[in-house]
């Protein structure tokens, strides 16, 4: 469960980067922050489990593996792919507004998407540890997100309290 805190602080002290001090060598704990927290995805679903009791947790579940996938590849997708990875994760300074996509959809996608897939990981390889990981993983998130999005993004992103009076926060729209 530590890793879940630990990569979370990385995200925030990678945002706290961001608006104070801008120090290109703290670019990274975003990238890092994520492999704590696949890292710790591994250590409370897979980890200590046999490879046969792997196989047959997902073969019971198909559907749930398939949201899993999905789930994790969006936010891959909406994280590294639809906003531009150079200059949001090497670089300093102000960030080029995003809004088309699943940007236009939504200011946060990733939150989504994040839940669906460890919703359906947590289905797939249940147990009351897996539960209290995801559930924390998702609060942690929302909290996050909150945090960026009041106090992060408007002093990071050009033009992004125009952004926010047009796009809704979470609640998709068409």
């Amino acid at each position: 469960m530590i890793f879940v805190f630990i990569a979370f602080i990385m995200f925030i002290v990678f945002d706290i980067n961001k608006v104070l001090w801008n120090d290109k060598k703290l670019n990274m704990l975003f990238l890092l922050g994520c492999i704590v927290l696949v890292y710790g995805s591994y250590d409370c679903f897979i980890k200590g489990r046999s490879v046969l009791e792997i196989i047959r947790c997902l073969r019971a579940n198909l559907f749930f593996m398939v949201l899993a996938i999905l789930g994790m590849w969006k936010t891959y997708s909406v994280l590294f792919v639809e906003i531009p990875f150079d200059e949001t994760y090497t670089k300093t300074g102000k960030l080029p507004l995003v809004d088309t996509g699943a940007y236009a959809v939504c200011r946060h996608p990733g939150f989504w998407f994040l839940l669906i897939a460890y919703i359906s990981i947590c289905k797939i390889f249940f147990s009351p540890k897996a539960l209290i990981f995801t559930i924390l993983v998702n609060i942690l998130n929302f909290l996050y997100i909150c945090i960026e999005d009041a106090f992060v993004f408007p002093k990071t992103i050009y033009k992004y309290d125009d952004y926010k009076k047009r796009v809704p926060f979470l609640v998709p729209r068409r």
